[in-house]
């Protein structure tokens, strides 16, 4: 049977500037976040649910955005009223679907704000297993909003903590479950109890009281986990992606100019080896190089093949600009924050690290 994905974004974004759903936030690379969530699954056959509002639906035309930017989502289930938590969000989601208490159907339930990378062939999904990142291999900053993972020897689960340090793995908010009805039922139950209660209720919750009536899940390590969690987290993500516009001559090389004996057509640029080592770190990790120059145009692929020579593949080379001042204009917005651009005025030939974090 081939599992269902379920992710629950019935929520307000409250860590997010703006009104506009995080997960509908534009990735750097022209994506959606939530096309970044559902990658995690690229690799197996599923059918994937998005759970939100009829109201998100309506304000921010969630259906047709998703039709043409999200195509590998199956369907999108819009609840007629804001749920009290990301778990009922999801049981009335599997209502709709027509999955109840006798379903033996196996299914995902997927955080929207992050994107996670497993080994797919290793895994067995007629055993129930949660996903966790391990802080001892990798390194990740802000913990506190966490949820803590407690393993046994044997590398299963045996319970979890939120928001407080406890083990050196953090759950990734990814979970498979081998038969939606033990979801069902435990969350129907902590949800009638949780009605007097005033904490919040999440989905390790479930997990956990599944695990206490001795059901077991496998803990599987991602490889990769990059998280969009909060306003700062995506910050980050699109900081990694910057475009930089980078002159030429006195920034990446030596500086020459169009005539003389040394001139620009001689082919012998010396370059600037600390300068281009800092563009370098900047491609290898996401980030577009376009070249500005005042060099003409029959210079454009010497100039591509000599920074390709050096480990840079340029987005473009601007060729015959003015000698002169250069502005960027560009708009800012909650989702391209103040300030959207920056500028800096580099001293020929010198450091360009000491200018540019």
């Amino acid at each position: 049977m081939i599992p269902i994905v379920i992710i629950p974004v019935a929520g307000l974004s409250r860590r997010y500037n703006g009104e506009k759903p995080k997960w509908m936030r534009t990735h750097p690379d022209g994506r959606l976040m939530i096309n970044h969530a559902i990658d995690t699954f690229a690799s197996i056959d599923c059918d994937i649910y998005l759970i939100t509002t009829e109201e998100i639906c309506e304000n921010f035309s969630v259906k047709p955005i998703l039709a043409e930017a999200c195509k590998e989502i199956k369907d999108v289930i819009s609840l007629k009223k804001q749920t009290n938590s990301a778990v009922e969000t999801i049981i009335e989601g599997l209502k709709i679907i027509g999955i109840d208490v006798s379903a033996n159907q196996p299914i995902f339930i997927k955080d929207s704000d992050n994107f996670v990378e497993i080994e797919w062939d290793s895994l067995d999904l007629n055993e129930s297993f949660t996903v966790g990142y391990d802080l001892s291999s990798h390194d990740i900053a802000k913990l506190s909003n966490k949820s803590f993972i407690i393993r046994n020897d044997l590398g299963y689960v045996t319970d979890f903590v939120e928001k407080k340090i406890i083990s050196e793995v953090i759950s990734v908010g990814t979970h498979y479950i081998n038969s939606a009805s033990t979801f069902i039922l435990h969350a129907l139950e902590i949800m009638n109890l949780d009605s007097k209660e005033s904490q919040e209720l999440y989905v390790s919750h479930v997990i956990s009281s599944s695990i206490y009536s001795g059901d077991n899940y496998k803990l599987v390590l991602c490889d990769r986990y990059i998280d969009f969690g909060t306003q700062s987290d995506w910050d980050k993500v699109q900081n990694q992606f910057r475009v930089i516009f980078s002159d030429f001559d006195g920034t990446l090389v030596k500086n020459k100019a169009k005539y003389g004996i040394n001139n620009w057509f001689e082919r012998n640029d010396i370059p600037l080896v600390e300068n281009i080592d800092v563009l370098k770190k900047i491609y290898e990790t996401g980030g577009q190089i376009v070249i500005t120059t005042a060099r003409c145009e029959s210079e454009k692929e010497y100039i591509k093949g000599f920074l390709n020579d050096l480990g840079i593949i340029v987005k473009d080379v601007i060729t015959d600009l003015n000698h002169s001042p250069r502005i960027i204009i560009n708009d800012f917005a909650y989702s391209n924050p103040y300030p959207s651009c920056l500028a800096i005025n580099l001293p020929r030939n010198e450091n360009l690290n000491e200018y540019l974090d």
